[in-house]
């Protein structure tokens, strides 16, 4: 027989009853709650401190740029003591409600295991996050609706309710031009620090950053100062090309002033030189701890192939951030010198666009997670300019319940699919909740993963003294003999 339709497959495995552990006791629960808060808290503290001591010792190690003379007093004197103890208390506290209200929930509706309680219980925790600092409460804010947006989103894939058109690079570039944009015309609306960043690995400095902004909201050149973000000095300049007869007034800022000293051909080298520079020791020193940390065993192992990968992957991280700043100054060079159009800024939302494009130098699984690193600072952008116009009111309880949610989707994603979380999230909630219970399709799901590790083929399969034909998903097949050879089983 051929199985061209797996739905009918489909709807036998939902008919086969899955018996599940009983549900513990309210005591019981009580006391997994306790141990849970006092087991992360701990964790979360630690964590948090060792952290902090790993990034202050490398900073005050001499010839590293620091102020600081390097000694004990200054490696110990840490001021995120407090805020170790927060993350701490938001660690155990979280994970303890989480745990004891879906124990509670499944009592109440009678021993019923499903995602209405992880989800109704994760989300009720969600708000613990307010007791962390605000820069750290805004970082989660913006992590948590994307690991959120990328569960719903493998989840609508394999239902096969929409069709997955790339591998994240097309909701990248949109991303991306919106954060340049934000980079050149509206800073405000982007978080100060993630600002910087863009700043330290981009083509221009901050008072040039400042004179592009005030030019384009109409500030004349004369009363630029530091309170537009430059200095008088560069309004002066700019003022004197604006009055320069037959200059092209209409092109913005010239690039004589947004490069001084430097050709448009020469600040492209400068500008790639710089970024791949920066990002090969980010991207190299990145992916050694991450070795070191998470693939200790194969580096031992196989230490020529690790080394291999790791070489080449951050090469090909290397030239993606530094091409990306080249391709997007490249753009805004050749049309200010080879157009007479005016410069409107939304030139450099265009110019994020094709800058963007090298994404695709990146390795496809990488280009998703990426989405997903700018997806939320592209949102938090377009937020800021609305409620700066007026378009909506701005609303203090939203980044709240947005991460709510979002923990109450991650972690019905963790219960019942665990497969739609990426690897590193499955490892960290894993550690988090070390007991967690699985739903019912989990033990479908470990099957399925084990098998997407072997290659399958179409053809004829002999089983159970059955010849099947197997055309479009074998796995499918597959599990459906293996559940029959089960039941088969515990019959006799």
């Amino acid at each position: 027989m051929v199985f061209e339709d797996l739905s009918s497959l489909a709807q036998l495995r939902r008919k086969k009853n899955i018996s599940l552990p009983p549900v513990p006791s309210i005591s019981t629960l009580r006391s997994t709650a306790v141990s849970l808060f006092i087991r992360n808290a701990v964790f979360g503290f630690n964590g948090r401190v060792g952290l902090s001591l790993f990034f202050q010792f490398f900073s005050l190690l001499p010839g590293l740029g620091s102020k600081k003379a390097f000694n004990l007093t200054n490696l110990f004197d840490i001021g995120v003591m407090q805020e170790a103890l927060r993350w701490g208390v938001f660690l155990g506290a979280f994970s303890a409600q989480h745990e004891f209200l879906k124990g509670s929930l499944s009592h109440c509706r009678n021993g019923k295991q499903d995602w209405f309680n992880s989800f109704v219980a994760a989300t009720s925790a969600g708000p613990w996050y307010l007791i962390l600092p605000e820069n750290r409460r805004e970082w989660l804010t913006l992590y948590g609706p994307a690991r959120a947006i990328s569960a719903t989103w493998s989840w609508l894939v394999s239902r096969q309710y929409v069709r997955a058109i790339d591998s994240g690079s097309i909701l990248f570039i949109l991303t991306s031009s919106q954060i340049m944009y934000g980079y050149v015309a509206r800073p405000e609306t982007l978080r100060e620090s993630y600002w910087k960043f863009i700043i330290n690995a981009g083509p221009l400095d901050h008072d040039t950053l400042g004179l592009v902004k005030s030019y384009h909201r109409g500030v004349p050149a004369l009363a630029m100062g530091r309170e537009h973000g430059t200095t008088p000095a560069l309004g002066k300049q700019l003022h004197t090309f604006l009055t320069t007869p037959k200059a092209h007034v209409h092109g913005g800022v010239p690039c004589h002033i947004m490069h001084p000293g430097r050709t448009c051909s020469q600040q492209r080298i400068f500008t790639f030189r710089k970024g791949f520079t920066q990002a090969l020791a980010l991207y190299g020193s990145l992916g050694f701890f991450t070795q070191v940390g998470f693939n200790f065993k194969r580096m031992i192992t196989a230490p020529l192939m690790t080394a291999w990968y790791l070489a080449t992957s951050t090469v090909r991280s290397a030239m993606f951030l530094a091409l990306f700043p080249t391709i997007y100054m490249t753009v805004v060079c050749l049309y200010k010198s080879n157009t007479r159009l005016p410069l409107h800024r939304y030139m450099y939302w265009l110019a994020g666009l094709f800058g963007g494009l090298s994404i695709y130098i990146e390795r496809s699984g990488r280009r998703f997670e990426l989405a997903m690193f700018a997806l939320p600072r592209a949102v938090q952008s377009v937020a800021n300019i609305g409620v700066s116009r007026g378009f909506w009111p701005f609303m203090s309880l939203f980044p709240m319940v947005s991460f709510s949610v979002s923990m109450g989707i991650i972690m019905t994603a963790f219960d019942v699919e665990r497969s739609l979380l990426v690897p590193t999230m499955q490892n960290a909630l894993g550690w988090i909740f070390p007991h967690h219970s699985k739903l019912p399709l989990a033990p479908r799901e470990k099957r399925k993963c084990a098998r997407e590790k072997q290659v399958q083929k179409s053809g004829k399969y002999i089983i159970d003294a059955l010849e099947i034909t197997v055309s479009p998903r074998i796995e499918e097949v597959l599990e459906y003999a293996e559940d029959e050879e089960e039941d088969m089983q515990s019959t006799f």
